[in-house]
């Protein structure tokens, strides 16, 4: 983790991730310690579709609020797996969008992305003016959702930003046939090792992280970091859905600012 400036007043329970974004830009995902839900929500769920007791969540987000710069408003989306990108300022209350991407110019509008084991991708430029998150579960990689979120970005790509946080890793992402051919299908050149085969026959373990990265070169980007940190294996940090099933969502968010 990255020393966080004391400006954000963020509190341990947050990976912030290790980029060169600028200094106006606040990024991090939260862990799952901290907040007030009862297994197997514990404890700082701020997803309000899993089941969890909506007054929980409720205090969640507020703590989430908390932590943020001051007049900092929250974006949700209600995630489908689909490749529709919202602007903040366009989606207004009471409705929240539907979609799985976030692209924004305004100042203080945090971009929320919930994941259990799909990727959060949170992006911006080197001068702070734009920034990005990403919902990439298989279906996102395979539709190839990243770059499109990209080419809403003004300037050159490779004046851009790209941070991988917590999701399942190849050691545990396993699946059929079919969706490893999907996903081989939405990269230009698959990277070496990017799967390998599992014991049965027809099942493969792919590493979604890698597909992310080769996406965002192939779009130009050279500034990929993160993906390491796995939401499977670390029971304690991550909520995982493949491991739990029933379970909370981290939350990973984005903003700038003024």
């Amino acid at each position: 983790m990255s020393e966080v400036p004391a400006r954000y007043d963020l509190p341990d329970n947050c990976l912030v991730p290790d980029w060169p974004a600028p200094d106006n830009i606040v990024a991090f995902t939260t862990l799952r310690s901290g907040g007030v839900s009862k297994e197997p929500y514990a404890s700082w769920n701020c997803a309000d579709h899993v089941g969890d007791q909506h007054a929980d969540v409720q205090a969640n987000r507020q703590r989430l609020s908390a932590v943020l710069p001051e007049n900092t408003r929250l974006h949700w989306l209600q995630q489908v797996h689909s490749d529709h990108i919202h602007r903040p300022l366009h989606a207004g209350p009471p409705a929240v969008p539907v979609g799985d991407a976030w692209y924004c110019e305004q100042a203080l509008q945090a971009c929320c992305i919930l994941t259990a084991d799909c990727l959060p991708v949170l992006i911006c430029d080197v001068q702070g003016a734009q920034v990005a998150a990403v919902h990439a579960g298989w279906r996102g990689v395979a539709n190839r959702l990243v770059n499109k979120v990209l080419t809403q970005f003004s300037g050159p790509a490779n004046q851009l930003l790209v941070w991988i946080g917590p999701g399942i890793s190849a050691q545990y992402f396993r699946v059929g046939e079919d969706v490893r051919g999907t996903l081989l299908d939405a990269v230009a050149t698959p990277p070496s090792g990017c799967y390998r085969a599992a014991g049965e026959h027809g099942f493969s373990y792919v590493d979604l992280a890698s597909m992310v990265r080769a996406q965002c070169r192939e779009h130009g980007v050279a500034g990929v970091y993160g993906g390491e940190y796995c939401s499977f294996a670390d029971v304690d940090r991550y909520f995982s859905y493949r491991r739990d099933t029933i379970t909370g969502r981290n939350v990973s968010l984005i903003l700038r600012q003024e």
